[in-house]
Parts: structure tokens; sequence; C-alpha cells
């Protein structure tokens, strides 16, 4: 028998494994499954926590619990418990989410394969902006991107900032940066292109801010001050540590005196 009928069969025994849980008693059937789903309550699983988990895809707790109560009424029983030690899988929840598992591997690993057999081994990346000059400035930021991510391609998808939500909620795009992240992206390219010496201040503390994307001549960090505390902490110390986040090895840096008037 060929290898390929080999993997074939050895695919389709594992997606019979998981479909078991898909029939109806009453009237044989099988239920349509949403691989969203299956891919928020694996991670729910693995961080034992729906908080974890949330934090983990980067959406909302509440979205996740929705997605994992909606998925646990279509296979009709419940994948979790909670207990004192945080969320713990049931003894059904356990063997369904290892299945479940081991079939969506299969199912990319197909789709890697089909990419193969069609000579196309290109990805999507998909990014979606509320700025319609997004589509000038974004691709000239990605210039580079056959080179460094080689057979991905770039799709900018511009919309009202509602449904750019509405379309990262439902995975349909890869990334929706922010208007300040966006501007400064397009900032860069414009200085890049016509600018020898940019100051460049930061938005927001600097450690996590989208300016920090730069390697510098100097770094300039400013009297360190109380502001902005819900986000860089509420101690000097911590507002410090945000701000020194824009320093660079072997970059030098200028620290303005910092006197200390307590609060």
């Amino acid at each position: 028998m060929p290898a390929s009928h080999l993997v074939a069969r050895a695919r389709v025994s594992s997606y019979a494994s998981l479909r078991r849980y898909f029939i109806d008693a009453d009237h044989v059937r099988i239920s349509s499954l949403d691989f969203r789903q299956l891919r928020y309550a694996l991670s729910v699983y693995k961080e034992r926590s729906f908080t974890g988990a949330a934090k983990r895809l980067n959406i909302s707790q509440s979205a996740v619990s929705e997605q994992v109560k909606l998925l646990e009424d279509e296979i009709g029983f419940e994948l979790f418990l909670r207990t004192s030690r945080g969320i713990e899988a049931t003894d059904r929840g356990r063997t369904f989410l290892y299945e479940s598992e081991r079939v969506m591997g299969d199912l990319l690993s197909l789709s890697d394969t089909a990419r193969r057999l069609r000579g196309s081994l290109q990805d999507t990346l998909t990014i979606g902006m509320g700025s319609g000059m997004a589509q000038i400035f974004i691709p000239r930021m990605f210039a580079d991107l056959d080179n460094n991510l080689p057979g991905v391609r770039l799709h900018i998808l511009t919309a009202p900032t509602k449904n750019i939500f509405n379309e990262l909620h439902e995975e349909r795009i890869d990334a929706h940066p922010s208007y300040f992240e966006t501007i400064t992206a397009m900032a860069l390219v414009v200085f890049r292109e016509r600018c020898q010496i940019s100051v460049i201040e930061v938005g927001l503390g600097g450690r996590l801010d989208a300016t920090n994307v730069i390697t510098p001549e100097l770094c300039v960090i400013t009297p360190i001050a109380y502001d902005h505390e819900a986000f860089l902490g509420n101690t000097l110390q911590s507002i410090a540590a945000e701000k020194a986040g824009i320093l660079k090895p072997a970059v030098p840096v200028v620290l303005a005196l910092l006197i200390y008037f307590g609060r």
C-alpha cells in the first residue's frame, strides 16, 4: 500500500476518535466544530486559568469563557471544573482535549502539505488598519519582508475601527496596530526617507512604547516624576524602570538631574 494511503488512513482514524463525541444518541448526527473554540479551550487547559488563557490569546476573559461555554453546549458535557487549585479538566474533558489537540495538529500539517503540493509555500500576514493612509506607508515599512520572512505576503485591510475589532475577535486578521502605533510607523517611514537626524519623543513610559523599535544614536531621559501611574506603576522606581526601557547596549545616554520632592 502506498505510504500516502497509510498516512490518510491514520488521519481518518484520528478524526474518528474526535467525531465520536459529536454523535447525537437520538439521531446520529455529526455536529460542526469551531476550531477557534477548540483553541480557546486548549489554552484554558494549558494555562489552568481563564485569565491566563485570555492573556495568552490576547483577548478578553469574557470572550474565552463565552466560546468555551458554546463548545461545552455543543459537545454536551463540561470540559472544566473550578477547584481551590484553579481550573481543572473533567475526565471526559481531558480525553476530549487530548484528541482535539492531536487532530488540530494533523489538520495544520495537512494544510502545509497541500501548500507544498500546490508549489505554494506562501502565508498571508493580514493587518487591520483604521487609516486609509496605512496602505501607502505600511507596505514601505515591510520593504524587506521577502528577505526577512520569505514566503509571507502582506495584506492590509482598512475599515472603521469597530469593524477591525470584530475582525480581530473573529481571528480573520492577524494584528491591529493602535492609532499611535500606526502614525509612529508612518512617521518613521518619512523620517528614514527625508531626514538625516530625527528627535523621537516617547509617547508613554518607554519600555513598551511604539517608538521603542529604533536603535538611536543617543538616549535622553528627562526628570522622573509621578505620571501615568495606572500604566507605569505608583512608585518612582517603577516609573524609572519603564522609562529606562529605551536604553540600548553601547548607546550613550543623557540623564537629567533628579530632585525628589516627595508626595
